[in-house]
């Protein structure tokens, strides 16, 4: 029989990652026969059963559950519970708080449980790279009457500077990225049978959950599914599937295209090679960042306009880390298409260019950083998580 490690205060804890208030659950089961994950899994109580690990402090058996992350927050089980307990936001907030707690920085529960840090952060970096930058950046191979000197005659150091430090910050968010997946891989292994997986299972199965959790986002698509939602979703193009498959494919695209320029342009001529109008727009590496661009800023979109709206439970309870993320993600995209724009229709002087630049790399650099700690952490646990009790149940099976 296992035995788990109690925490009293597990609850009071979760509750600060998100607006609910499961104290006023008396356990009627309205959550587990509205929830379309119940069939799932084989008539266990879902999600009741995890209001009752935080109720009673089982933090273990609760970070370790697949089934948190196969929530993909369809908000059905709010929208009728009958004491407003808010259900489907607990669970939106254990995702959080399982971030936070795979966090080795503490960064991540800091963004999510204080709006004024999370504010003050985002400012106090945008300052000081708004000043940093220019101070960094120098061109000496441009000649003295290039345009492009008007603007970058007072850098001090090379332009290959960009190249370096945009290198530096993908490896930094990528240890942090793993050491988080090291650290869940670790939680969850405590309750999966994963050690006698063979590869090919673990392939197999990585193969499958790739597939279905991120190249196609099924498991919002299902909470689209017009059988079995209490609220209307609206149009197929507005729907949470749309939103969510152009939000990742857009952020993935865009830095898909900005590791390729650094990979096959001479970061010394950088400056050059952007202001360069004969590399034609349906250039590949150009047209991938355009179309992912429009991606991006397409689901960015829906999902500021819907939580604006307020259409359902769902984008009710938008946390302010939510909104950071999405201000940024459009802010990123639409200084992208003002760079982008104006090096076909502007003089390779002015000023509109480089400002709108140095805004795109300021609010990018600040996207990249924080995807590890924010709401985009999810596009990587919530695989992993899958996977491995796939395969667990597979290799079972």
């Amino acid at each position: 029989m296992s035995t788990y490690e109690i925490n009293p205060d597990l609850l009071i804890e979760i509750q600060k990652y998100g607006a609910f208030d499961v104290s006023k659950c008396y356990n009627c089961g309205t959550c587990t026969a509205t929830c379309n994950l119940t069939s799932d899994k084989d008539g266990e109580a879902f999600p009741r059963k995890f209001i009752r690990y935080a109720q009673v402090g089982v933090e273990e058996k609760l970070l370790s559950s697949k089934e948190i992350w196969l929530c993909a927050y369809c908000s059905d089980c709010s929208a009728t519970c009958p004491r407003q307990a808010e259900p489907g936001e607990f669970m939106a907030a254990v995702r959080r708080y399982t971030i936070a707690k795979n966090d080795v920085t503490g960064f991540s529960s800091l963004l999510y449980k204080s709006k004024l840090f999370a504010s003050l952060f985002v400012l106090a970096l945008g300052i000081f790279l708004w000043f940093f930058i220019p101070t960094m950046i120098h061109h000496p191979d441009l000649p003295a009457t290039d345009p492009n000197v008007e603007f970058f005659n007072f850098f001090r150091i090379d332009f290959h500077f960009i190249h370096i430090a945009g290198l530096i910050l993908a490896g930094i968010v990528g240890l942090f990225t793993a050491i988080g997946m090291i650290r869940m891989f670790l939680q969850l292994k405590k309750v999966t049978s994963v050690g006698d997986v063979s590869i090919g299972t673990w392939f197999k199965q990585l193969i499958s959950t790739v597939y279905s959790e991120l190249v196609i986002q099924t498991r919002f698509n299902d909470c689209d599914d017009e059988v079995t939602p209490v609220q209307p979703i609206g149009s197929w193009y507005t729907s949470k599937w749309i939103m969510h498959l152009t939000l990742f494919w857009g952020f993935a695209g865009l830095f898909a295209a900005t590791g390729l320029n650094y990979m096959f342009k001479d970061p010394s001529n950088l400056i050059v090679n952007l202001f360069d109008v004969e590399v034609p727009i349906w250039s590949p590496i150009r047209l991938l960042g355009t179309l992912s661009g429009i991606a991006m800023m397409y689901g960015a979109s829906i999902a500021i306009i819907k939580r604006l709206k307020k259409d359902n439970k769902y984008f009710e309870n938008g946390t302010f880390t939510d909104w950071l993320f999405l201000g940024m993600l459009f802010f990123t995209g639409l200084t992208g298409f003002f760079v982008e724009i104006s090096v076909y229709t502007f003089d390779a002087g002015s000023d509109w260019i480089y400002y709108s630049l140095l805004l795109h790399i300021i609010v990018a650099a600040e996207l990249l950083f924080l995807a590890p700690f924010n709401k985009f952490a999810h596009a990587i646990y919530r695989p992993l998580a899958i996977w491995m009790h796939n395969a667990a149940s597979a290799e079972s099976n």
